[in-house]
């Protein structure tokens, strides 16, 4: 369901169907809008008001071709219906979409659906999805964070950053560009079933989980979510992350290691808390050993990151803060 306060209409999403109503609080003018929807269920609802299209996200979970992705132009004057081209060589149900309008970007949480036996319909999880609409031809890119049936997503306006809802609450920063997520829901805001939405001002994050609603100050850029520390060595040499929580409130963050081998997430090293006011230290030679090793700090709030090393006895050493993009 999604209402558009400048024409004063109320868009409703339904199995096979979308109605408008002109006049919500008042006259009440119920119209079907004529989406060639088939069967599936038109479970989400994004309005882009700059380009005028209205956007649904369609659970086909009788895998008969109707889900995915449609748009609607000029759906408060004169509807036309289009399908969004599926990602090439797959289909997809849609459980949930957001727009980031400035970008002209939708970003879908996909299932999919299959008949496990006859008669019988199962759907599993699948991934989330960004949908860049830009240009003639769209393009899907496949993020790595699973999207369940009962998950939903929240777009974040002024910081750019996705929010998705599963047994926790998610977090990716810049997800144009990106696809790093972490976990912020610091022990809280736990549970299958709920919702997400963010208040006007971009100012606070509310999650529904269960019978329980908690809330979240959306302060936070990429700049306070990830830092990188580029120089690193381990071999013969001392190499410490040092993490700062400046702040008045419990961080938690993990750090994420680059190596020649790839990335390396040792587990003393995930899930760390860090107090108001102080600081904690990590020699990442305890971790590995390496000639070559770079740190990504991920965390739930800001934090100031730094890298130091030891040479050989310790006769010299060398600091240098990290970067954020």
């Amino acid at each position: 369901m999604l209402y558009d306060e400048e024409e004063d209409i109320l868009y409703v999403g339904f199995p096979g169907k979308v109605l408008s109503c002109l006049h919500p609080a008042s006259e009440a003018n119920w119209s079907d809008m004529r989406a060639p929807v088939g069967t599936a269920d038109a479970c989400s609802l994004a309005l882009d008001r700059t380009r005028d299209i209205l956007y649904v996200g369609c659970g086909d979970w009788f895998d008969e071709g109707y889900g995915g992705l449609y748009a609607c132009d000029r759906p408060s004057r004169s509807p036309a219906w289009r399908k969004i081209p599926d990602p090439p060589g797959q289909s997809t149900d849609i459980g949930s979409i957001v727009l980031d309008e400035s970008r002209n970007i939708i970003y879908a949480g996909c299932v999919k659906s299959y008949e496990s036996e006859p008669g019988t319909w199962k759907i599993e999880p699948l991934c989330i999805r960004r949908c860049m609409l830009s240009g003639t031809t769209p393009r899907w890119h496949d993020f790595s964070q699973v999207f369940c049936p009962e998950d939903t997503l929240c777009f974040d306006q002024h910081h750019n950053t996705l929010f998705h809802k599963c047994f926790e609450v998610w977090a990716c920063p810049s997800p144009d560009t990106d696809g790093q997520w972490s976990n912020i829901s610091q022990g809280t805001a736990l549970g299958w079933e709920g919702d997400l939405a963010i208040d006007p001002e971009g100012l606070e994050l509310y999650a529904a989980c269960g019978s329980r609603v908690f809330r979240s100050p959306l302060r936070l850029s990429q700049t306070e979510l990830f830092w990188y520390l580029a120089e690193g060595c381990t071999r013969d040499m001392e190499t410490w992350v040092l993490v700062q929580n400046p702040g008045d409130e419990e961080v938690v963050f993990s750090l994420v290691l680059m190596t020649e081998e790839g990335e390396k997430r040792p587990p003393e090293l995930q899930n760390q808390s860090i107090g108001p006011r102080s600081r904690r230290s990590f020699p990442l030679h305890n971790y590995v050993s390496t000639y070559d090793v770079s740190t990504r700090v991920e965390a739930s709030g800001p934090v100031v990151c730094e890298r130091a090393m030891y040479g050989p006895g310790r006769v010299w050493a060398h600091d240098s803060v990290g970067f954020v993009p």
